[in-house]
């Protein structure tokens, strides 16, 4: 991975052994305008962070989708539908999209292991 991952903004104060963690456990993802990231019905097995690109947060109403908010740099996705152990995130790709996925392991780990994260 050619990546600092200290510069990614919710990532700059981890201890040093989830850096490393990251570093070596993750990859990156592209995609492509209209993709859907996540469906409200799943949950992830990884949390991706947006390196760069533009998701759409939608909402089912009546049938139709609608969007609640445009997700931009550094937001996380699946995070929520993780650790809740239920999914609840519908996000789309609004934009081309590049992502950092981090493994459930991993995050698991920081969730219980490092203060900062």
């Amino acid at each position: 991975m050619n990546i600092n991952v200290r510069s990614i903004d919710p990532l700059r104060d981890l201890s040093q052994q989830s850096i490393q963690a990251i570093e070596e456990e993750s990859q990156i993802i592209n995609f492509p305008i209209g993709f859907p990231i996540l469906r409200e019905n799943v949950i992830p097995n990884e949390v991706l962070i947006i390196l760069s690109g533009e998701a759409r947060l939608l909402i089912n109403d009546t049938g139709n989708k609608s969007s609640i908010t445009l997700l931009g740099k550094n937001t996380f996705i699946g995070l929520a539908s993780m650790l809740r152990a239920e999914g609840c995130e519908n996000i789309s790709a609004s934009t081309a999209l590049t992502a950092l996925a981090i493994p459930e392991r991993v995050i698991l780990s920081m969730y219980d292991q490092d203060i900062n994260f």
